[in-house]
């Protein structure tokens, strides 16, 4: 007589990943993918079979164009960078290339500060994990460098522009002006850091702005 039968578990089969089909690459489609999936996850948690899938490009195809995972990391780190500064440095100029006398640049600090105040967190951190990300790679670094100093450039020629028409005090470096005008913004991420002061309670730190602001103009 046979003997009982023996239960057999069903095989277990992992669904199939979706793939996007296999095409020639798109190298500035692969770089916004690669942005994304970074600014989702982070550098460590960055996969580039994550980022065939989306793409269909092929890891020969990606390690012929950028050479390696690093060399596709920071080229999406540099157009991180480049677009969300460009981006920012742009409304700036904007901004002042309008304004002719002191009075009319007080009348817009609390404008400025509120943009200041509303830009997404993200873009602050982001700008982070790009300088940290460059922090070991000298190429990178070296390109940042670069794309930094034309933002101070442009930003100079505007505070200089401001100086001329006796808007801003004639004894304020210019550069360093500009420095400190983008700083601002980035600065937030200290305060982020301590969680005594609330992140949404701002109140002292855009009066702080306001001072900081108005301590530049001429009387």
């Amino acid at each position: 007589m046979a003997g009982p039968r023996k239960r057999v578990n069903p095989k277990i089969v992992a669904p199939e990943r979706q793939r996007a089909k296999r095409r020639r690459p798109n190298l500035n489609e692969i770089v916004d993918v690669t942005m994304e999936l970074l600014l989702e996850h982070g550098e460590g948690g960055f996969r580039i079979e994550d980022l065939i899938d989306r793409t269909g490009v092929s890891k020969s195809s990606l390690y012929l164009h950028f050479g390696s995972r690093d060399g596709l990391i920071a080229k999406a780190c540099l157009e991180i960078f480049s677009r969300q500064v460009t981006a920012n440095v742009d409304a700036i100029i904007d901004a002042l290339e309008q304004i002719s006398t002191p009075a009319e640049f007080r009348s817009i600090i609390p404008q400025i500060i509120a943009s200041v105040t509303a830009q997404e967190d993200a873009i602050r951190w982001n700008r982070a994990m790009v300088m940290a990300a460059a922090r070991h790679r000298p190429d990178l670094w070296e390109e940042l460098g670069k794309a930094q100093m034309r933002f101070n450039g442009a930003l100079t020629e505007s505070f200089r522009g401001l100086q001329e028409r006796g808007v801003v005090k004639n004894d304020v470096e210019a550069r360093e002006l500009a420095v400190m005008v983008q700083a601002l913004p980035f600065g937030r991420v200290f305060r982020d850091l301590d969680s005594t002061m609330g992140a949404r309670k701002l109140e002292e730190w855009n009066s702080l702005l306001k001072c900081i602001y108005v301590s530049f103009l001429a009387e």
